[in-house]
């Protein structure tokens, strides 16, 4: 094995990871807060915004993320709309993580003690303040597990997107192979690099959780509202 010609171009695999992080980041933050938009349009209007809401999340949780990369791409631009490859890789991001933040979101609402509910509804609280004062906190809290592990994987599944030419790791990754007829010793870098990632991110939002769990632990300013 001959590690060298891949490790002298191992700068132009860091860029594209790099871009990759950047795509799944502004993608999932955005798809979260979509997310919580819907949870609040649900509370706000009922089966009115329930029911395409969970429509979209079950098209979107039961159809590969390729697909769907192939789809939002090359639908939209069917339609004439045209887009940088960032700007199309951050919209698919942002699609397919609405949808199972959605969900994860939907769970962390259901452990929500139902006295605190009905607490806000003794208050009169409107659905803003509702979510607001009551239920964004907790469920948040109770959701940020399953988020933290929802990212890593919207993160490793950006490596799709070099399907459609959008310029990331697995993308940067696939031309130097052909061009260095090193296509082992290049997957085997692009598997560290994404392992490394991946650990970096899981540690990232471990130290995460301890600090919220530490801040909304006593949950006492919830409390002092309802």
């Amino acid at each position: 094995m001959e590690f060298g010609v891949v490790l002298d171009h191992l700068p132009l695999l860091v860029g594209g990871a790099l871009r990759g992080v950047l795509y799944a980041v502004g993608g999932f933050v955005i798809g979260i807060a979509c997310a919580a938009l819907i949870i609040l349009g649900r509370m706000a209007w009922g089966r009115w915004v329930t029911i395409p809401s969970q429509i979209f999340v079950e098209i979107v949780r039961n159809t590969p993320f390729l697909l769907q990369a192939f789809f939002l791409y090359f639908g939209l631009a069917k339609l004439g709309v045209m887009m940088p490859g960032y700007v199309a890789a951050i919209i698919i991001v942002t699609f397919n993580s609405a949808a199972y933040a959605t969900e994860i979101l939907r769970s962390g609402m259901l452990g929500i003690p139902k006295g605190l509910l009905e607490a806000g509804d003794s208050l009169g609280f409107t659905a803003l303040q509702q979510f607001r004062y009551v239920v964004a906190r907790p469920m948040l809290r109770a959701a940020l597990p399953a988020l933290s592990g929802q990212f890593i994987i919207i993160m490793l599944n950006t490596s799709l997107l070099s399907a459609i030419a959008i310029p990331e790791l697995n993308y940067e990754a696939s031309n130097l192979a052909s061009t260095s007829f090193r296509p082992f010793e290049v997957y085997v870098v692009v598997a560290v690099i994404y392992l490394t990632l991946s650990s970096v991110f899981a540690g990232l939002f471990a130290l995460i959780r301890r600090r919220v769990s530490g801040s909304w632990g006593s949950e006492r300013r919830m409390q002092d509202i309802v």
